[in-house]
């Protein structure tokens, strides 16, 4: 059985923070979130909503009813109890349906939250196509983004170097965020301790929505920024959450705040063609998977998602838009070795990257030849076998 208990509020250091005890048959933990003190009096310090949605995968993985000793969103037991339970149990080939058990449910259903409208963002094309599609683009009444969330929860990696990496994002998107008179929030929370060591991009949803809902009722609406298109998702075991979002993510709603998922009538290629029109992102686009190896660029210019990026805009015709962010000499340097192996391989697995493949064959001036294609992967081949 895993329980998780009424949390506790403290102040210091110009930070709010909430800690909730978790029992489980390895004994007791600690749970905990924190965000700027300006926002203290909008935190409700005897929801567990938060604490709730971050346990979920771990109860479904290792099939433990998770016991909720004090209250908790009637809605989001209701969404769960008559849905997400499955939808969870499918993620994985282990996971189970488990059951919520509360002691206290919100009586709140009636509530419409609050009045602003938040979207995480990352400085990601997923995230850009959102604060085009919301606030650049004529926006419905209602749903322009009037807050962002960086959130502090795995998506910066596990290294050493992981507060530095989130240091140098979150003063990049300070930026753009003041450009754009955007308040920016930070939220930080200990909970990738409670993921069972599972990859970020498993459980990105759970983390980024448990974020969200410290600030409920002051925020009535979180944008999510989709990864994949209507057309692409599916539910069942996955490398990425992301494909089964568009049915999943209203699931997670509370009595206080709506969860909706945003541009997923977009194809990674269509949203990528749509940003490279929006000047902001060729100095502020962050794609990166490995940071660290940017130098003092935000993104390496050589992992696959740096790649795939810089060879939609060199097919776009727009490539030297973004060297302000990118080593375009780097990526130069590697650009056939990608398009030869990498993007080939993942094509088959990822339709992201296969609408990139056909776009660049359609487009690209300069592909590498067929000779050349075949030797970089035999390359490729041997030095697996060496390992």
């Amino acid at each position: 059985m895993l329980s998780v208990h009424s949390p506790t509020k403290s102040v210091a250091e110009g930070r709010v923070r909430l800690a909730a005890a978790v029992d489980s048959e390895d004994g007791c933990r600690t749970l905990w979130f924190s965000l700027p003190e300006a926002f203290a009096d909008h935190v409700d310090p005897a929801c567990l909503d938060p604490f709730v949605i971050t346990l979920l995968f771990e109860a479904s993985r290792n099939g433990q009813d998770l016991t909720v000793k004090g209250r908790m969103s009637t809605r989001l037991f209701y969404n769960f109890s008559h849905g997400y339970a499955y939808l969870l149990s499918r993620l994985t080939e282990d996971s189970k349906i488990i059951r919520l058990l509360p002691s206290d449910l919100g009586d709140r259903s009636g509530s419409a939250g609050g009045d602003h409208v938040a979207a995480g963002f990352s400085a990601g094309i997923d995230s850009f196509q959102t604060f085009i599609d919301h606030n650049v683009d004529p926006a419905i009444e209602g749903y322009r983004i009037s807050h962002f969330l960086l959130n502090d929860v795995g998506s910066h990696g596990a290294s050493m170097t992981a507060a530095e990496v989130f240091t140098d994002r979150w003063r990049r998107v300070t930026r753009f965020a003041n450009e754009m008179g955007m308040p920016l929030i930070d939220i930080q929370s200990n909970m990738a301790d409670f993921f069972c060591g599972t990859p970020f991009q498993l459980t990105h949803t759970l983390r980024n929505v448990a974020a969200a809902t410290l600030l409920q009722g002051y925020i009535g609406k979180f944008l999510y920024s989709s990864s994949f298109k209507y057309d692409e998702c599916f539910v069942g075991p996955t490398y990425d959450v992301g494909y089964s979002e568009p049915y999943a993510l209203h699931l997670l709603s509370t009595d206080d705040l709506t969860c909706i998922s945003s541009g997923s009538r977009y194809s990674r290629l269509e949203k990528t063609i749509n940003i490279s029109q929006f000047e902001p992102t060729y100095r502020y686009l962050d794609v990166c998977v490995d940071p660290a190896a940017g130098g003092d660029k935000p993104n390496c210019s050589r992992c696959w998602k740096c790649s795939r990026a810089l060879l939609t805009f060199e097919a776009l015709g727009v490539l030297d838009r973004y060297h302000e962010v990118f080593d375009l000499d780097v990526f130069r340097a590697h650009r056939d070795r990608y398009i030869a192996t990498t993007l080939h391989d993942m094509s088959r697995k990822n339709p992201n990257d296969a609408d990139v493949l056909q776009f660049s064959r359609d487009r690209l001036i300069n592909p590498p030849s067929a000779a050349k294609i075949i030797a970089l992967r035999s390359r490729q081949k041997l030095a697996s076998l060496r390992r």
